[in-house]
């Protein structure tokens, strides 16, 4: 018999057996874990949301793409990207992999870099935050960069007074208000483009300097010349060309006004917190500088072959647990454990060792770790999954990549 169940957008088909054994390998290990659920949460606000993203997309300058550095691959939105592949959208990105504490370790940083890089012609800059360091500093300074390039660029955007816009995209809860919120805090994003301004109007100097002595030794003696039209006093001579060349420094060099908002993005620990596309975050007033917040919009729909990556997202907590079920979830972070040889969890949990069956492992961290019953004095097993699952999630079960490159 089979039970429907329709809330807050998402269906989801779920059968008496939720789940179904794999076929063994030769160490009697499961090669694939069956799930018979349709995975399919696209609630409204996503559906408004996406479409007010590809609106707002023909007015962006720059994305930043926010993705879960356990699942560099599978946590890219490719509905999004199919979408600027079909409008031939030349927006530059770049990609940031958030909670890239929680993967194994550096040297495994290039290899992800490499398999980006391959599979996202748009993409220009990847860059590494954590949690804890967001390293917002770094990737201001990499967008900037990509902005604006040189002195006249940003002297271009001041005159004609155009506005750069940088929008934040990215699937549910992987970061992406937390992120817009630590550049815009404490006008950190004021300072940092300030100090941009000022570092490429030396390197355009340096570089005038050296590509056009000849010009500048010419304007220096027409100035010359006009100026002993009118007076033959050198002080005055110096004075005027000090003054001229003062103002020019002024007009490259002319900082941002600082900015008093403090409006911040709502963030929260579960998927869903940011429901509308918000461009009210202003990082610098000259060059005009805009950054647009939208909400986590997940892929409409996982096909069959596309639901080992939708269970993957649903571990790293971008779908609402109750969408699958914590069992479930539990069920699949175990047999990935095993899968990939992560043993760790058996030292954390107190076991003797490996465990191959969700229920068992359940009931042993009811009764053995976190001593927990239900009214029917029983082993509480929806609290033992949430224990299970939260461990996973803080890296308190190693570290470790969820995608094979």
């Amino acid at each position: 018999m089979i039970r429907r169940i329709v809330k807050e957008g998402y269906r989801f088909k779920r059968c008496n057996k939720k789940t179904e054994k794999g076929k063994l390998n030769e160490n009697g290990k499961e090669n694939e874990f069956k799930f018979n659920g349709i995975i399919n949460w696209f609630p409204g606000h996503m559906h408004k949301a996406k479409k007010e993203i590809q609106k707002k997309l023909e007015d962006v300058n720059l994305l930043i793409e926010v993705r879960d550095a356990r699942l560099p691959i599978s946590s890219m939105n490719n509905d999004l990207n199919r979408f600027l592949k079909a409008e031939n959208n030349q927006v530059e990105k770049i990609v940031v992999l958030n909670k890239s504490d929680l993967i194994t370790d550096h040297k495994i940083k290039k290899k992800i870099k490499k398999r980006i890089f391959e599979e996202d012609s748009s993409c220009k800059e990847i860059v590494f935050t954590t949690a804890i360091r967001l390293n917002s500093n770094h990737l201001l300074t990499k967008a900037l960069d990509i902005l604006l390039p040189n002195s006249d660029t940003n002297k271009n955007y001041v005159k004609n007074n155009k506005k750069l816009k940088i929008m934040v995209i990215g699937l549910p809860n992987v970061g992406k208000s937390t992120l817009l919120n630590a550049l815009i805090d404490n006008n950190r994003g004021y300072d940092i483009v300030t100090k941009h301004i000022k570092k490429k109007f030396k390197e355009g100097n340096k570089d005038k300097d050296k590509n056009n002595d000849n010009k500048n030794e010419n304007n220096i003696n027409l100035l010359n010349s006009a100026f002993s039209s009118v007076s033959n006093n050198n002080d005055i001579q110096s004075s005027i060309f000090l003054q001229h060349q003062e103002k020019i420094l002024k007009s490259y060099n002319k900082p941002t006004k600082q900015i008093s908002s403090k409006a911040k993005a709502k963030i929260g620990p579960k998927p869903g917190v940011t429901r509308h596309v918000n461009d009210n975050y202003v990082l610098s007033h000259s060059p005009s500088i805009v950054l647009v917040d939208s909400p986590g919009v997940m892929i409409p729909r996982f096909s069959e072959e596309e639901r080992s990556q939708g269970l993957k997202l649903t571990l790293v907590g971008c779908f609402k647990d109750s969408l699958i079920g914590e069992t479930v979830i539990a069920d699949f972070l175990l047999f990935t454990l095993n899968k990939l040889n992560l043993l760790d969890y058996i030292k954390v949990l107190k076991l003797t060792e490996q465990v191959n069956d969700i229920n068992i492992l359940l009931k042993h961290i009811a009764t053995k770790v976190i001593n927990s019953k239900t009214s029917n004095n029983q082993p509480d097993l929806q609290k033992s999954s949430l224990y299970f699952i939260k461990l996973f999630r803080e890296g308190k079960l190693g570290k470790y990549l969820l995608d094979e490159l």
